[in-house]
């Protein structure tokens, strides 16, 4: 509050010991445990597995189911003011009772909430102490959880009203999912059959916005102009505009881009300010961009500047959604879905053979057709397998779970004989293949059979379990789907560039590890790409138009380019030498090096590699000292 009036417009400061954090920070560890169990799938903060955005997807299809079912619909969002200020001691006592927690528990949780004393500072000059009488304090580990154990009481009478029919749910789907209300932490919506305006914003997201208009992300692409006009009076080196493109506006799009797809347009937009963030600044206006975008978007030891694609990075955040939709989550959004799109949606990693509602909202036709995003038409699908163990809840001839593929893609005609089409794994195999239970809904011929031979050969090894089946994400060593993996699989396909060797990846590793400034190794960056501002280059580029006046500054005898300014040049040459000496560096390798770099493209790069790389990790030459004299070589050829 700019200007607070009363009491109410401050808000109390915890001051907690490090002691009572610590164990604080281990009971919180064993509640945490079994919060899962005790809390109702309608509240999606602060517990393992859950996300900010499961209320968002279940809001968006109760009002897309509303919009197109023509049903009116209440939707009412409430916040609890100063909401751990207001909890209630005594109330969160018999919360905790009800939830069946031993008294031992109890006396400990009286023993870190259930005291405390705070004090009013009056013109910098502390009161006397006041004994608190509720609250939970800002900053203390335990201080969410017992938070969502009281709001859980809530839920409980909004769950009751339900029951006794005093509030009636909107209903999504053929299974009848009842969606009353959700919650947030202290955030709740609760949702009726009144009429209600859309779209509105939950939880920092757009909902009932059609995510195909441009109006739905100006509000993103306004926050981008605001940050950047914020830096608009400082000078910031090229070095910097890395850092802060890769940390900061790189950053502000992910949360929206976790929910919705953006358009060609949007991500486009995007594209534009960070390219002319990164070679103009705040506000150069539009400058030359000397390496291609699809190159900076490379990592950093490939040759790029580490730089996510928003594009590439919107696919990926959303592909998460199809890999939760397979697990076991006991969760309401996934409820919601089932209900509203079929439950085999959680079976199988391939949805091509599905036919889904013509009334699917936006949000889902969009995760439906996330494969065909990419060249290939089945990223998601085949980087997923489903490893066995009991065998109980995977399909035996639609789920991939042997060989790379389904059964019924490998032996197509077994498939269409087969009268186990749907059976679990379990269920056709008795333990091991030869002992299977195969029903077929007339007799093999001979060709048929060798085909069963093959897949007898294939399923030699089976052996059922005693664990459960799970999904196995093939990208990641451990199984479990990462963003960063499937970015990784869709830039191999999606970004135009051209492979580099070791030699050079290493060079261009060793060069973002230096402990030199930003600035230096942005420029080191340029003059591997040979991408400097040379009389070559700016001829190229048709800034300089006079093809006579290219000549070194030095020389005065070649045609000027970074490689030939910084080794080529006889004067380059001979001041390496004399640093070489200066700082008793053996430059015979380089003399050696020179040499043989007249004779290849790749002049730069060994360069980098024999004098600067390869010095900076014997620990005799600091690589930084090298890139700094680069540097500062160029800048005088700029006075000359």
């Amino acid at each position: 509050v700019s200007s607070p009036f009363g009491l109410s417009d401050f808000r109390p400061i915890s001051l907690l010991g490090c002691l009572y954090k610590l164990v604080a920070k281990v009971l919180a560890a064993r509640l945490g445990k079994v919060m899962n169990s005790l809390i109702n799938s309608t509240q999606s903060a602060f517990i393992n597995g859950r996300h900010l955005v499961d209320g968002v997807v279940v809001i968006n299809e109760v009002l897309d189911v509303a919009k197109k079912m023509g049903k009116e619909v209440l939707v009412f969002k409430v916040d609890f003011e100063k909401a751990y200020d207001s909890v209630d001691w005594g109330f969160l006592e018999y919360m905790l009772r009800r939830f069946g927690f031993c008294d031992k528990w109890v006396e400990w949780m009286q023993a870190c909430v259930f005291a405390g004393s705070m004090s009013i500072l009056v013109n910098g000059s502390p009161t006397r102490e006041i004994s608190i009488q509720r609250g939970l304090k800002q900053g203390d580990p335990l201080a969410p959880f017992l938070f969502l154990l009281v709001v859980e009481g809530l839920g409980g009478v909004m769950r009751k009203a339900v029951e006794l029919n005093l509030f009636k749910g909107f209903t999504v789907g053929r299974d009848g999912v009842v969606v009353s209300h959700l919650q947030y932490a202290d955030d709740t919506v609760y949702r009726g059959s009144v009429a209600g305006v859309v779209p509105f914003k939950y939880l920092g997201l757009p909902v009932g916005a059609n995510p195909r208009r441009i109006a739905t992300w100006e509000p993103l692409l306004e926050h981008i102009r605001r940050k950047l006009n914020s830096w608009g009076n400082k000078f910031i080196s090229l070095g910097g505009r890395i850092v802060l493109l890769n940390s900061v506006l790189n950053s502000i799009p992910i949360f929206y881009m976790s929910f919705m797809k953006m358009p060609s347009q949007v991500w486009k937009k995007i594209i534009s300010i960070q390219r002319d963030f990164l070679w103009g600044g705040v506000r150069g206006g539009r400058k030359i961009s000397w390496v291609k975008w699809d190159v900076v978007c490379l990592k950093k030891c490939d040759g790029g500047l580490g730089v996510k694609d928003v594009r590439i990075m919107n696919l990926s955040l959303l592909a998460k959604w199809r890999w939760r939709i397979l697990q076991n989550e006991c969760s309401l959004w996934r409820e919601v879905i089932a209900a509203r799109y079929g439950t085999h949606i959680s079976f199988s990693a391939d949805w091509s053979g599905y036919t889904f509602p013509s009334n699917s909202s936006a949000w889902w036709k969009d995760l439906r057709d996330l494969e065909g995003a990419a060249t290939s038409p089945n990223w998601i699908s085949g980087a997923m397998e489903r490893r066995v163990g009991n065998g109980r809840t995977t399909t035996f001839w639609l789920q991939n779970w042997i060989g790379g593929s389904a059964l019924r893609d490998k032996f197509p005609r077994l498939y269409s004989l087969s009268e186990q089409k749907q059976w679990h794994i379990s269920e056709v195999l008795l333990n091991a293949f030869d002992r299977s239970r195969m029903v077929w809904r007339r007799g093999l011929f001979q060709w048929e059979e060798d085909l069963l031979g093959e897949m007898k050969v294939l399923m030699r090894e089976v052996k059922l379990g005693t664990t459960e089946d799970q999904w196995f994400w093939n990208l990641e060593d451990d199984g479990i789907f990462s963003v960063s993996s499937a970015y990784d699989c869709l830039a191999a396909v999606l970004l135009n560039f051209e492979p580099v060797s070791d030699l050079v990846s290493s060079v261009f590793e060793k060069i973002w590890l230096s402990p030199a400034p930003s600035k230096i190794i942005a420029f080191s960056w340029q003059v591997l790409h040979d991408r400097l501002p040379s009389k070559t280059n700016l001829y190229r580029r048709g800034v300089v138009h006079n093809s006579g006046n290219q000549d070194c500054v030095w020389c005065m005898v070649k045609p000027e380019s970074g490689v030939h300014l910084l080794l080529h040049c006889d004067y380059a040459q001979f001041v390496w030498r004399e640093v070489c000496h200066v700082v008793e560096v053996e430059c015979s390798s380089f003399e050696d090096c020179a040499v043989f770099i007249v004779r290849v493209a790749a002049a730069t790069v060994l360069l980098f590699s024999e004098v600067i790389a390869g010095s900076f990790l014997a620990g005799e030459f600091p690589g930084s000292a090298a890139l700094v004299f680069c540097c500062s070589f160029w800048l005088c050829a700029d006075w000359v």
